[in-house]
Order: structure tokens, then sequence, then C-alpha cells
């Protein structure tokens, strides 16, 4: 971790302790680390965070030219950089000198960085002003040709979120595997709720003619089964009414994008922040170091089911013909089975006749 100097920066690098990572250099502006250290698979690791003082900015420029030349690994370099390399990535407040923005575009021709795109919206960062809001894509991902041969179908997503002005960039690797745990814990925000009590209460009230310790452990399977459907039709309006309002506030974007009021915006912001007060117990509960203190002190029923999903090589994505971006299965399907029909098929044909008979 490297310290910040004031409330708006800090750096910081998790890794896994399995994870073969080695921290070669660091200063307030970038985080240097090596994987695979040694092997055949080494590669670099470059977290960086670039000069917000325009004045200052070619300080960050220098900076990462002489970390270019910090081994002879392949590397990856991923932050917020401050700048943006054209106009596009810009909507509201003063349009960017193009003098400024070229010494970046310099700095990654010369570094052989190429940007590696994204999925999801078009910039990361965002500054609400009185009249107006600025929206900026100042964090990206970038990568030298040989690191791209390493990871060729690598993914980079710009993921929504309203406590921070900006984005998380997600950086899914071709090569890696991913696992995710997706335990079933009883949740401590359901306390808050009298149907919990009740439907715990219910189950235990049921008679089983079975012997005591088989009795028990079934009481334990059905509390947990009548808990998660209570969940899903009781408390778990609060995660739809977030799933709601997270839709409505990507219109709120787009619109607001155009020019358009940012009012409505900044209301579904404080809605959305507020319903996520809401889930704090669950997903305070969800970081180990909670948990040890206080999770599994008021029942006993607890249990925990892992589930690894491998990540496949398949296609993403598709625009269907309204220029709408579908990562559904179903609809991938059905995108892909209407533009073959279409390809395929006939229409406005003339002649058909003496093009059969030239058939031999």
């Amino acid at each position: 971790m490297v310290h910040r100097t004031s409330k708006a920066r800090a750096l910081v690098l998790f890794w896994k302790e399995n994870f073969k990572l080695d921290v070669q250099t660091f200063s307030k502006y970038h985080i240097n680390a090596k994987i695979n250290q040694n092997t055949n698979e080494e590669w670099r690791f470059m977290g960086f965070y670039g000069e917000p003082d325009t004045n200052k900015r070619h300080e960050s420029w220098n900076r990462l030219r002489r970390l270019k030349n910090r081994g002879s690994a392949t590397w990856i370099c991923v932050g917020d950089f401050s700048e943006i390399t054209r106009k596009s990535e810009k909507i509201g407040g003063r349009i960017r000198p193009h003098n400024q923005m070229q010494p970046f575009l310099e700095m990654l021709d010369e570094c052989r960085l190429i940007d590696l795109g994204f999925v999801g919206s078009d910039f990361t960062w965002h500054k609400h002003y009185p009249r107006y809001t600025v929206w900026e894509r100042l964090d990206r991902v970038g990568a030298i040709d040989e690191w791209l041969l390493k990871f060729l179908d690598t993914k980079v997503y710009h993921l929504d979120v309203t406590t921070s002005d900006h984005k998380p960039l997600w950086i899914v690797l071709e090569g890696v595997v991913y696992t995710q745990q997706q335990p079933f814990r009883f949740e401590q925000m359901w306390i808050t709720d009298k149907g919990c009590g009740a439907t715990i209460e219910g189950v235990w009230k049921t008679n089983f003619d079975e012997p005591r310790v088989e009795k028990i452990l079934r009481k334990i399977d059905m509390c947990g089964l009548e808990l998660t459907q209570w969940s899903k039709k009781k408390f778990g309006s609060v995660r739809k009414e977030l799933e709601t309002k997270r839709k409505r506030l990507a219109r709120a974007k787009r619109y607001a994008r155009r020019g358009g009021d940012t009012s409505w915006l900044r209301t579904l912001e404080a809605k959305i922040n507020s319903l996520m007060d809401k889930e704090a117990k669950m997903w305070r509960q969800r970081s180990r170091v909670a948990w040890l203190k206080d999770g599994d002190k008021n029942t006993r029923f607890f249990h925990t089911k892992v589930t690894q999903r491998r990540r496949r090589n398949s296609i993403k994505g598709l625009f269907d013909e309204a220029k709408q971006w579908c990562t559904n299965q179903n609809q991938i399907v059905d995108i892909d089975v209407n533009y073959y029909q279409q390809l395929f098929t006939s229409s406005n044909l003339d002649n058909l006749e003496e093009v059969l008979a030239k058939i031999p």
C-alpha cells in the first residue's frame, strides 16, 4: 500500500496469498509488480495514477517512460491517467485543447501501449456542477503487443458505481482461471424483519417421525430452504428496487450527457445510496473479518455451498438490429439465428427459370 498524501488519493494492490506476485517499485503515483517472476510466464502489472495538476502532467508521462525500461518482461498498465486521448472522450465543460492531449498520446506511442478498449459506459469519471455535469474517460488499460499475444481475449469492463466519481475497471484475462465463491449464509439483515423469526418458528414447530438427530438436521435444511423463499418474496425487494433504480440511472446518465437536466440523475444516485445502506449488514457480513467477528453467533444452521465456474472462451455479447448490446445467452442465440436467416433468405427473385435452366 502506498499511503495517501491527501483525502482523495492512495494506491493499494491486493493479491491472494498463493498468487505469485512480487512488488518491484512503488511511489505515490505507481505500483510496479511482477507476476510469475523468473519463469517463462513472467509479466509485469503497472498500477498508475496520473498527475491531476495539468502543469505537472508531463512529469507523469516521463515517469511512465522510465518505468517502461524497468525489466524486459511484457507488461500491462492500468489506472487513472487524468487525461483523455480524443475530444469524444469528454462531454461537458470546456473543450480539451489538442496540445494538452498530444503529450499523452506521444507517451502511449513511445511505451507501445495499446488501448484494450472496454465494455460498458463510455466514460469512467464524472463531476456534477450547479448547471452541468462533466463526463470523461480518465481510466483505461493499456498493454504492449507481446502481452496481448499472451492474453488475446482480454476484456475490460466499466462497472457501475454510485459511491465514487470513478468507475471501477474489471479486467478479465484469457488463460487465467477465475473462481467465485457464492456462499449461502443466514443474512444478519433478515433479523430486522419479523418474518424471519416467524419463518424459523414455523419450521421448528413441524413434526417429523424420525430419530432426534435426523429430525434436527432435516429442520436445519428446511430452515435454509424456507428462508431463501421468504427472502426472495419479501426481503428481496431491496435488491429488485436497486436493480430497477440502476437501470433508471443508466437512462438518466444518457439523458444528462445529451445536455439534459441532471436533477433526476442526482436524485436517483441519492436513492441508490440509501438502498445500499439498507444492504450494509449483508455486505459487511460477507467480508471475512466481519464474519469472524460476529457472523455466526446468532444461529447454528448456517452452511456454505461453494461453486466454481471456469471461464469459457465464448461470445460475450452481440449488437442486435437496434444497435443494443446484448449479453443474455438467449438473446445472442436469437441474434445469430435471425442474422443467418436473413442472410440466406432470397427475396425479389427475377428470372429464376433462366438460372435453373443453366444447371446441368
